[in-house]
Parts: structure tokens; C-alpha cells; sequence
């Protein structure tokens, strides 16, 4: 059936530092004023660029105390979520059903920071900060403080987080999901920060100027809160539209860890995906707010990938040249820009253009103010290291969307890497011993696809997917065998070893920090590796939800290949490995179970497959039965698989069902973001034995909610 698309912005938060309403940030971009200061609140004595549009340290002091945290990514956060709710105005069972998805690339970086320095130390005071901020637990407490109990994600694919928060908040506003989604980005400067980019050269020497001179990027920091909801639900309720989300397209570079393909072609795919979801072509657009960082291979790119995509004429230009690269919340307060563009009909400048850089954009809004220019239609565009891009199509208020029809969605086949090898079925039947992946395994897996140089996460990730491909007959790595597959990819502590490289590369100086672990320790380095081994072209997100994040890609995946035709098939996935944190989080948060390593994808296909999705249940942790009884509403489950965090061991023994039920995490040991996707892959293979026609999997947990759903196999839908 025709699934309207019609998704409106009809409440906004800001805290950034030039400006902490959408009516202040517009006043200072439109008048060319920019939040460039050396930062006070670090000591950056090591660095050769101490420079960012940053809060001053007595800003942040205050802001922390505002919010009542110390973290001030977390902060930014909770001042951008109150002030988006506090326009809202919404009821109080609205509140309570509303879903939150999170976009950050580095997180909740000081309390992370805090973490690190102190685990050994005082590892009793370090394992509170796993309750209170740091890693996945950023995502709960900022509902916590923002009183929301409903269904929650997390979004880390480094600086084009806040474009992906976007686009699967519109996915689950046309599935049907919610009425109604609140998406916050935040990120904060940090020393890591400073000393990552200046290890791989990408940081400006003074202030950015995109598409100009000096070349180089600058950092800035901040939040960014929009509610997005259904045309119907927001006149309902009688609240106004500041603008249309007409659609969104992605795609993976599928080239290099840090750097976009250099002809651009990966970037324009992202935005003919974009205008093909939106229903509109290239002469429709009036603005283009570039990802525009200022180093010489993106904006030489992003120019070049201008062209490509019939874009070459469109006025352009890049707000990082006044509120800084932003990073997670980048894509956010750009989009924010961008509205308030169309609202204003005025093109934001792009400060110090110039003399011009070659190659470059034809048309840059090279003025000191804004340019006055009816601005109808615009584009919104952000990349990231791991070569992933994100596109976002804005309108007017009253801008038509296009209809999109559903498809059907199938699961193709299934690959898995574990410790106990074989069936994942019998595993949970029986009981195997968890632990760490045998070398042996991965590099069976990892056969025929060019692996080398990956950290453990990134090989896990790869192994899994290329099983699940060659379970399908497509050679994993081949040119042209996947250009048109997607990946979402659940994580829970991402990939700790090159984390942990990083921190100690720091430990001399700043100034000796490793470019190599940098570039593989953001959460969606591990995607975009196993995007490049291969060769997987379509688009590419990372989610970072803790326990379950794996099982929310699944639902979220399926709904998201229902509704876009611009790439063929995707895999869901999700793999962990186990290093410092995960001993950490399993003395701890999740005590009921030994840490493990595994990887599990499911290769999704709107053409055919064994199973299909045939219910699904999204809420909050403590609503997880009604999570159940959503997704068991057409049919009666024959087989149950749970996972579930400490603190909601129990469940499995109050779960409302009638058949047996297996725990995932007692029989596997805990893969916090596999083991909901292991589970999938065992439920797949008890309907193609026959002994089951439908399956009920589900997860619950403090960091991602709950999350039913409901599988058949395709002899007998529900």
C-alpha cells in the first residue's frame, strides 16, 4: 500500500555557540559573525591548533550546571532536547510513547575521557560512569533527564550522524513506527579530538575557509533537537510546520578509511538517492549547505560530485565556516541553517572563499552576509570517515512529498562467526562455551576478501557479512557484485582495541597521537572497513545503542529497504569483540553473562528469500510487553529467543507467551549487539528444519528499549 512521506519539523532546540534558539544561530550566520576562540577549557599546549567555534570555559561550567551533568556533550544535549520539547508542547502520553534517536560521533567524550584515566585506578568509581554517560549509556541517561520513557537510538557514523538521525527517524515515521520522533544531535571538542585530526592532517593552521584558503578544517561543538512528525499528527495537534523532510539518500564510498573517493562519485550517489526519494530532480533545488569542511580532498570531491549529480549551478555554500565541523551534530545544525534558509529566502555566506580554490563549487555565496534569493527546495549534505554519506532534501512548510509503495521484504540468507562454530540453533538448545573467536574462523570466513589491516571488530564485521553474502551466491569483494547494498550496523562498545590504541598514542602527548588508530576508533569504522573489503556501495549506518542496537537494525533495516528502491538489498548486522570494555561492562552493567565475540548478518532482499518480518513491537524498557504483544498480534509465536541486560533477567520467565523460550545471553555468553541478530539467524534456521513457522525474538534493555519481532517463514506468513 502507498505510504505517505509527508514528514514536517514542527518543534526546535539549539545550544551552540552562536546561538542557543534557531531564531539566534540564523541572526549570527546571516550576518557573518562565527564562534572561533582558542579553547580555555583543555590544555592544547602540545598542538600547533588550539582554534575552535567552542564554548568558553565559563560557558560550559554554566551550561553543565544548567543540565545537570558533567559532561558537556551531554549537556549541549539535554538544553537542545528541553528546548525542542518545550516547544512542542506536547501531552503527557504523547511524552511518554515519544521515541528519541541520539546522533554523536565522539559521544559523551569528557565522561569517556574520565573513564579511561581512572579504570585502573579506581575501577569502582569507572564502572559508575558506565551507568551515568559514558559509551552506550550517553542515550539513557539523556532520556533520564529529559523525562522520556518511550523507544530510544543511537546514531555514531562521525560526522554524518546528524543526516542519518534524520533519514531512520523518517523511516520510522512511513513505517508507522511512531507519529511523532525527537532527534538530538551533540558533540563537544575535546583533546582527542584535536589531537586525531592534527595526526592526520586535516586541521586548518588558522580558521577554516571551505572552499577558500588556508585549507584545513576547524572543530566546534554544540547541540541540535528537531521534532519531526507525520503532516496529519502535527495538525491534530494544531502545531505549526517550519519545514518538509521531502526525503534523504545515502551511500558508501567503499574507497579509503579517512578520505572520500576522489572523483566524487560516491557523494553524488548520495544525492541522486536523495532527489529520487524526494521526488524531485536537480533544476527543483535553490541551495546547497555544503559538508564543506575546507581540507582539499572534501571539498575537492564534494565540487566534483556537484557536477555529477546536475548540481553544478546551485548556489553553495558551507556554515562550517561559522559554526565549525560540528562532527555528530554537524548534520543537524546544518539542516537547522538550511530551514531557516528557506524561511528567511536568504543563502547563508561562506566566510573567507575567498580567492577561490580550484576545483570548487560555480556558484558560492562568497558575500560577508546572507544573499537575499528565493529559496524553495534545498539540499543538505554530510560525509564521514569510512566513506559514508548522508543527503538530506528540504522544503517549505507546505511542501508536497511524494507517496512512496512498500515492497516486501525477505531475508535472503544469514552469516555468523562464533566461538562455538555450527549451528546457532543447537548452541542455544545446548549450551557452548563463549570466548574469544578462534583465529582459525575469521580467517576462513574471511577467505578471498582483501581483510588485511582491520582491527578485531572490523574482521568480525567483515566475516559475517561475507558469510551471508556467499550463503546468497555473490562474491563478497568483487567490483560490481554489491553496488547497490546497504549495511546498518548495531554496536555496542565499537571497536575498543583501536580505541584503546588511540587513548595510550595520546598518553606521552597529544602531539604523538597514532592517525592509523584514529582513523579505525570512530563507532563506524568497522562498516565502513567491511564496506570496502567488499565492496558494498550503497549506503552505509552505524547504530551505537548498547545491548540490542543489533536487533534494532533488523526492524529498522527491513522498513528502511521497504520504502527506498535506490539500492537493492542490505545487511543488517552487528558484531562484537571483547577488550577492555566489554570485561568492564560484563563485571558489571550486564553481570548475568561472560563476555564473547561473534558476528551475525542477515542479507535482506525485496525479491525473495526464507522468511520474512511479520510483526514488530518498538518501546521502552520497561514497556517491553507491549513491545510483545505488537508484534504477536497476528500470529502466535512457536519458539521464543530473548536477550535482555542484568537488569532484566526475569523477563524470560514472565514473557506472555505460550511455547518454549531460550536466553540468548545465558547459552551464548553476552554479544550485547549480536546475540538479538544470533537469534534472528537461529530463528531462520528452526523454520527452514521445519520446526517452527513462527518465531518471536526479542530484546530489552536500558540502552536501546525493547525491541519484538515476529519472523515467518515465506510457506506461512502471518
Amino acid at each position: 500500500m502507498p505510504q505517505p512521506t509527508d514528514i514536517v519539523i514542527s518543534a526546535v532546540g539549539v545550544c551552540a555557540p552562536l546561538g542557543h534558539t534557531s531564531e539566534a544561530l540564523w541572526e549570527s550566520v546571516s550576518h557573518g559573525r562565527h564562534g572561533f576562540r582558542e579553547v580555555d577549557r583543555y590544555d592544547l599546549s602540545d598542538l600547533k591548533t588550539r582554534v575552535a567555534s567552542a564554548f568558553s570555559a565559563e560557558e560550559t561550567i554554566h551550561l553543565r550546571q544548567e543540565a545537570g551533568h558533567e559532561d558537556a556533550a551531554i549537556a549541549f544535549a539535554i538544553h537542545a532536547g528541553r528546548r525542542a520539547l518545550a516547544d512542542a508542547d506536547l501531552d503527557e502520553a504523547a511524552l511518554a510513547a515519544l521515541p528519541v534517536i541520539l546522533g554523536t560521533s565522539a559521544g559523551a567524550a569528557d565522561t569517556e575521557g574520565y573513564f579511561d584515566a581512572i579504570k585502573h585506578k579506581r575501577p569502582e568509581e569507572a564502572a559508575v560512569l558506565l551507568e551515568t554517560g559514558a559509551f552506550a549509556s550517553f542515550l539513557p541517561v539523556l532520556c533520564e533527564a529529559l523525562g522520556l520513557t518511550g523507544p530510544r537510538s543511537s546514531i555514531s557514523t562521525a560526522c554524518a550522524s546528524g543526516g542519518h538521525a534524520f533519514g531512520l527517524a523518517q523511516v520510522v515515521l512511513e513505517s508507522g513506527l511512531a507519529e511523532r520522533v525527537l532527534v538530538i544531535t551533540s558533540d563537544s571538542v575535546h583533546p582527542w579530538l584535536f589531537a586525531g585530526f592534527s595526526a592526520v592532517g586535516a586541521l586548518s593552521a588558522g580558521v577554516c575557509a571551505p572552499f577558500g584558503g588556508p585549507v584545513g578544517m576547524s572543530l566546534g561543538e554544540g547541540a541540535g533537537a528537531v521534532l519531526l512528525e507525520t503532516r496529519g499528527s502535527a495538525r491534530a495537534r494544531h502545531a505549526r510546520a517550519r519545514a518538509t523532510l521531502l526525503g534523504w539518500g545515502g551511500s558508501s564510498d567503499a574507497y579509503h578509511a579517512t578520505s572520500p573517493e576522489p572523483r566524487g562519485t560516491g557523494i553524488a550517489q548520495s544525492m541522486r538517492s536523495a532527489l529520487a526519494h524526494a521526488g524531485r530532480d536537480a533544476g527543483s533545488i535553490d541551495y546547497y549547505n555544503a559538508h564543506g569542511t575546507g581540507t582539499e580532498a572534501n571539498d575537492s570531491a564534494e565540487s566534483l560530485a556537484l557536477d555529477l549529480a546536475g548540481l553544478g549551478d546551485v548556489p553553495v555554500s558551507s556554515t562550517k565556516s561559522q559554526i565549525g565541523h560540528t562532527q555528530g551534530s554537524a548534520g543537524m545544525l546544518e539542516a537547522l541553517t538550511t530551514v531557516a534558509a528557506i524561511a528567511h529566502d536568504a543563502l547563508p555566506p561562506s566566510l573567507r572563499a575567498t580567492p577561490p580554490r580550484k576545483p570548487g563549487p560555480a556558484n558560492v555565496v562568497r558575500e560577508p552576509t546572507a544573499r537575499p534569493t528565493p529559496v524553495g527546495t534545498a539540499i543538505s549534505h554530510s560525509s564521514a570517515f569510512g566513506g559514508t554519506n548522508v543527503t538530506l532534501v528540504l522544503g517549505g512548510p507546505t511542501a508536497e512529498a511524494p507517496v512512496h509503495s512498500r515492497r516486501p521484504v525477505y531475508v535472503r540468507s544469514v552469516g555468523t562467526v562464533t566461538s562455538f562454530g555450527g549451528s546457532v540453533l543447537d548452541a542455544l538448545r545446548d549450551g557452548r562455551e563463549a570466548g574469544k573467536l578462534p583465529d582459525p574462523e575469521l580467517r576462513r570466513a574471511l577467505r578471498r576478501v582483501q581483510a588485511r589491516g582491520l582491527d578485531p571488530l572490523s574482521r568480525i564485521l567483515t566475516a559475517a557479512c561475507a558469510e551471508a553474502l556467499r550463503a546468497a551466491d555473490m562474491r563478497p569483494g568483487r567490483p560490481g557484485s554489491a553496488d547497490r547494498l546497504g549495511m546498518l550496523v548495531g554496536t555496542a562498545d565499537g571497536p575498543q582495541t583501536s580505541v584503546l590504541a588511540f587513548a595510550e598514542s595520546c598518553r606521552p602527548s597529544l602531539a604523538s597521537a597514532s592517525a592509523a588508530a584514529f582513523a579505525r576508533m570512530v563507532m563506524n569504522a568497522p562498516a565502513g572497513a567491511a564496506g570496502i573489503a567488499l565492496q558494498a556501495k550503497g549506503p552505509s549506518i552505524t547504530l551505537r545503542s548498547g545491548v540490542g542496537s543489533g536487533h534494532q537494525a533488523l526492524l529498522l533495516g527491513v522498513h528502511w529497504l521497504a520504502t527506498h528502491t535506490e539500492f537493492d538489498g542490505l545487511l543488517a548486522a552487528a558484531a562484537d569483540e571483547t577488550s577492555y570494555l566489554s570485561a568492564d561492562r560484563a563485571r558489571t552493567t550486564q553481570g548475568h553473562a561472560p563476555a564473547t565475540e561473534a558476528g551475525a548478518a542477515v542479507l535482506l532482499d525485496p525479491n525473495d528469500g526464507a522468511a520474512q518480518l511479520a510483526g514488530w513491537g518498538w518501546t521502552g524498557p520497561s514497556d517491553w510487553r507491549t513491545a510483545v504483544t505488537r508484534a504477536t498480534r497476528e500470529a502466535t509465536p512457536d519458539l521464543a529467543l530473548v536477550t535482555t541486560d542484568a537488569a532484566h533477567a526475569a523477563i524470560a520467565a514472565s514473557l506472555p507467551v505460550d511455547c518454549p523460550v531460550l536466553v540468548a545471553d545465558a547459552q551464548l555468553g553476552l554479544a550485547p549487539s549480536a546475540n538479538a541478530v544470533l537469534a534472528v539467524c537461529a530463528a531462520v534456521e528452526a523454520m527452514s528444519r521445519g520446526e517452527a513457522r513462527h518465531v518471536l525474538v526479542l530484546s530489552v534493555s536500558r540502552d536501546s528499549g525493547a525491541t519484538a519481532t515476529l519472523w515467518s517463514s515465506k510457506e506461512n506468513p502471518a
